[in-house]
């Protein structure tokens, strides 16, 4: 046995836990030496530390010699016991608070991983298998953008609507009055711990925005009902793991669905109105929530008298509602998700518009994905397809990625 051993090495000699080791260690009971941030205890120590529990007790009075700070984020940690657990680095014996530890913020800020490092681990993950999906915070934000921008371009082409509640149809000649839009700026603005927002930083990072457009009961027609209607469309991003690490791995799940329906409701019930509700998640929504809002030959299917939702998975490009509710037939289709023709379209529309601004020759294929967050195999088909011009060519670059170059 080494003559120096570390905090986790006496706890696994005298078979006992971490923390109660550490304890000693900072209540003076246990001699040890800090170097760095790192205990050494000596082995002939820890034998006279054991001779001594034979015979007496620490008094219940004793103070602990050291304040304990999450390694972490700086806050006092009352206990060691209240401690999430250390630092993660085997040369670490930094403490993480629970507060932390439970985020997945395990490493002090020493041992932190750079955003590069943490990018690169969850991409290893996923293809190994070990994670299903890794959506960046740039991606998300272009997935949350496309899905609000298509949802407004639909409703401002609509002419003519047909009341979900009694058939008739609605005419309008200018949406602009009924809507609004607005998006958890503010809140982000707490995640980060700052006061102001850059454009930059607003550009690669998601805002959960939404678009609504509120029709009052008293523009409804002739026949109008007593109720006016109110179609919105909602991305939902987890802010709080985009800000920390630049991605996520998991799609977003039931309690925060829950969440999202109840405030919802309670809108709807205070406007009086038909609330058809589009809850788009630019990493997926699981499949416990697919199921909460599909239809269900059990009869357990989500309904309510006002709000109508849909789930609208961007990471899939799913649609997911209940199907029985024959209120949200004639409406669904508001909230599809673009065909590929219509992807092809805007890629198309963005290459040519970035090598006309930017005076250039060519474009690669995994710029564009990057980019605008589609998948490799649509962009070739788009580049096939725009090579069929006289304008452009197809070609493979040196390092095997594919271009599309201006003749």
């Amino acid at each position: 046995m080494a003559d120096f051993l570390t905090v986790q090495d006496a706890a696994e000699l005298l078979g006992v836990e971490y923390k109660t080791i550490y304890r000693a260690v900072v209540a003076g009971e246990l001699p040890a030496y800090r170097i760095g941030r790192v205990y050494r205890i000596r082995r002939q120590d820890l034998d006279a530390y054991l001779d001594a529990r034979m015979t007496a007790r620490p008094s219940a009075h004793e103070q602990p010699v050291e304040t304990l700070v999450c390694g972490s984020c700086g806050a006092v940690i009352p206990s060691v016991d209240l401690s999430g657990g250390k630092c993660r680095s085997d040369i670490c014996d930094e403490l993480i608070c629970a507060d932390c530890w439970g985020k997945d913020l395990r490493t002090c800020r020493t041992h932190r991983p750079t955003e590069s490092e943490r990018l690169a681990a969850a991409q290893t993950a996923l293809a190994r298998g070990e994670v299903d999906r890794m959506v960046t915070a740039l991606v998300a934000r272009q997935r949350e953008q496309a899905f609000i921008s298509r949802f407004e371009e639909r409703i401002y082409g609509i002419a003519a609507l047909q009341n979900p509640l009694n058939g008739e149809l609605v005419q309008v000649a200018d949406w602009g009055p009924y809507h609004t839009t607005a998006d958890e700026s503010s809140r982000l603005l707490q995640v980060m711990g700052v006061a102001f927002l850059e454009r930059s930083v607003l550009a690669v990072t998601p805002v959960n925005p939404s678009s609504r457009f509120e029709v009052p009961a008293a523009k409804l027609g002739f026949n109008r009902p007593r109720q006016g209607i109110i179609l919105e469309a909602l991305s939902h991003s987890d802010l709080d793991t985009f800000v920390r690490q630049k991605y996520v791995t998991q799609p977003a799940g039931l309690p925060d669905l829950m969440a999202l329906l109840h405030a919802r409701q309670a809108e709807a019930e205070q406007a009086n109105a038909l609330f058809v509700l589009a809850l788009a998640a630019p990493s997926g929504w699981d499949a416990a929530s697919a199921a909460y809002i599909g239809p269900s030959a059990e009869g357990r299917s989500y309904r309510h008298r006002l709000l109508l939702p849909l789930l609208v998975d961007l990471h899939t490009a799913n649609l997911h509602y209940n199907t029985a509710d024959e209120r949200l037939r004639g409406v669904a289709g508001l909230f599809r998700l673009a065909d590929e023709g219509e992807e092809m379209l805007r890629v198309q529309e963005w290459i040519k518009s970035t090598l006309d601004r930017e005076f250039r020759s060519g474009i690669a294929a995994d710029e564009v994905v990057e980019t605008l967050g589609v998948g490799a195999p649509l962009v070739l088909r788009t580049f096939q397809q725009m090579a069929q011009d006289p304008p452009y060519r197809f070609v493979e670059g040196s390092g095997g990625g594919m271009l599309l170059v201006a003749r």
